[in-house]
């Protein structure tokens, strides 16, 4: 009997066959989504880094108060360690909140820097380094436009002051026999050196020149260093543009009479009352040769970074062409604050409109004087040097702003510094004197000489004597009297002289004349012409 084996013969070569198509199948098929997988994970890599480049294509850093940083210029000059009051600090309110993602300050803000009765930055030595270190002094120098010879002109125009907030600047390291320029903030707390219109120029803790910062949205950068306890983006500022909002505020003097010094209106650090200080004038340059030219103004060195070099343009997130400075414009507009701004305000989740901050002292541009050399009292106003960026036109004063009730602080029975506006809107910021009492000469009872009832002339001064009335020396004793009405003449940054009688200025004047809108408006003499003047601030001191 034969056995019949066919089915089972035939079927194992048709089921080995299929298996193996299977296989084959399920390998193409995972080899093609692997294909596919890293097509995606290639693509989604170059929109990442496409992005990343075209969105944040330059570094911002961010500089502790006391750190040195990288290539600094010079060792620190800096006479200040001390960390910044939480009630010194500037209002995170104050200024016009931007396009760019950040406050735009004018540079002669009250508070807007802070200081002390010391000075915060060893100028003197910081021209004593660079006069030892031409090469460095060249780059130093070349940042504003100056020789290495009106190094220390300049820095005499200069005043050392500390920021009361996290400040945007141009800041430049020195490597390479070059000033490398780079966006930085600044730290609160940092002390730094700012010119007549209140824009910050060098760094005391490492020497290095700054310079207005980029007009670019802080958005576009890259933030880079550690960030410190507060650090808040919404909170960085950046001084205004001479092109936008800088309220320096040209008074031009008398003829024969010398202008008046610059002032900036600081924040006291140790007792956080307003401190008046003069810009300028802190080098002797008694010996040293006048300069050869005028140096170039504030105002024409206060505008956004440019630099002929694209790489340096680029680096530092600025555009070039007609199209970055149509940006520039556009971003410098005021813009809606963030929420987490507007939260701020007590009580109301919406922020207060920008104004024009009323508690500013006009910064006074001064000019040179043949006879003392002298930057403090700077040459006449000249083109910058040929390169520097210059406006085509300045922008007028801007009109003065309705007054606000006025800040009071300090504490005493007398005020000792005030700000007020003008009625033509220019900022006037003055300090009153320690009123000095009246003197009037009376006669004295124990003169040297005493005529006698036959009028004969005694040889002897009698320690006293009832026979005639006692005559007058001529040198007769100063008794002070006290007068009812004593005058002062204020010491403002103004050609205008003020002046007021010192009962007006007690703290219960004030208090008796300020109004129900908080506005006290005090009593002063304009050149001999009395007029009631809102008074912005005041400060009680004595």
């Amino acid at each position: 009997m034969s056995m019949n084996t066919g089915p089972v013969a035939a079927g194992r070569p048709d089921e080995s066959a299929t298996a193996g198509a299977v296989r084959r199948r399920r390998t193409i098929i995972l080899g093609v989504m692997a294909a596919v997988l890293a097509i995606i994970v290639a693509v989604a890599t170059v929109i990442v880094l496409t992005t990343h480049d075209s969105g944040r294509s330059a570094d911002l850093s961010l500089v502790a108060e006391n750190s040195t940083g990288d290539d600094p210029f010079s060792p620190s000059v800096s006479l200040t360690n001390k960390p910044l009051r939480n009630d010194v600090r500037l209002a995170s309110t104050t200024g016009t909140y931007t396009g760019r993602g950040v406050r735009a300050v004018a540079g002669n803000t009250t508070g807007l820097y802070g200081g002390t009765e010391n000075s915060t930055c060893d100028v003197a030595k910081l021209a004593n380094f660079l006069s030892q270190n031409p090469d460095k002094a060249r780059a130093w120098s070349g940042v504003f436009g100056i020789s290495r010879s009106e190094i220390p002109y300049y820095l005499d125009t200069l005043t050392p002051v500390v920021l009361t907030s996290d400040t945007w600047v141009t800041n430049h390291s020195y490597a390479g026999g070059e000033a490398t320029p780079f966006q930085a903030i600044l730290q609160a707390g940092t002390a730094v050196l700012v010119d007549d219109a209140g824009v910050p120029r060098v760094r005391c803790s490492c020497g290095n020149p700054l310079a207005p910062s980029a007009s670019a949205p802080l958005s576009r950068y890259n933030v880079t260093g550690n960030r410190w306890k507060g650090y808040q983006p919404t909170t960085v500022v950046y001084v205004s543009y001479n092109t936008t909002n800088n309220n320096t505020t040209n008074v031009a003097a008398p003829a024969g009479v010398a202008p008046t010094p610059a002032a900036l209106s600081l924040v006291n650090t140790d007792t956080a009352s307003t401190l008046m200080r003069t810009v300028g004038g802190l080098l002797n340059l008694t010996g040293m040769p006048p300069l050869a030219a005028p140096l170039p103004t504030a105002a024409s060195l206060n505008v956004p970074f440019r630099s002929e070099d694209a790489a340096v343009q680029s680096a530092n997130g600025v555009g070039s062409g007609t199209a970055a400075l149509a940006e520039s414009a556009s971003l410098e507009a005021p813009a809606p604050a963030p929420s987490q701004v507007r939260t701020q305000e007590a009580g109301s989740n919406q922020a207060a409109p920008p104004v024009a901050d009323p508690n500013l002292a006009a910064p006074v541009p001064t000019t040179a004087s043949a006879s003392a050399p002298s930057s403090a009292a700077a040459a006449p106003p000249a083109a910058p040097s040929p390169g520097l960026p210059v406006p085509e036109t300045i922008p007028s004063t801007p009109a003065a702003a309705p007054p606000s009730p006025t800040s009071f602080t300090g504490s005493g029975s007398s005020v000792v510094a005030l700000t007020f506006t003008t009625a033509d809107g220019v900022p006037v910021s003055c300090t009153i004197p320690e009123p000095v009492a009246e003197t009037t000469t009376v006669e004295t009872t124990t003169p040297p000489e005493v005529p006698t009832t036959t009028t004969e002339t005694s040889t002897e001064a009698p320690v006293e004597t009832t026979t005639a009335e006692p005559t007058v020396t001529e040198a007769p004793t100063a008794i002070v009297v006290p007068s009812s009405t004593v005058t002062v003449t204020l010491s403002c940054n103004s050609p205008v002289v003020y002046t007021a009688d010192i009962s007006d200025l007690t703290s219960a004047a004030a208090t008796s004349a300020t109004g129900s809108d908080g506005i006290w408006t005090a009593p002063l003499d304009a050149d001999g012409v009395r007029a009631s003047t809102p008074i912005a601030t005041a400060t009680y001191g004595r």
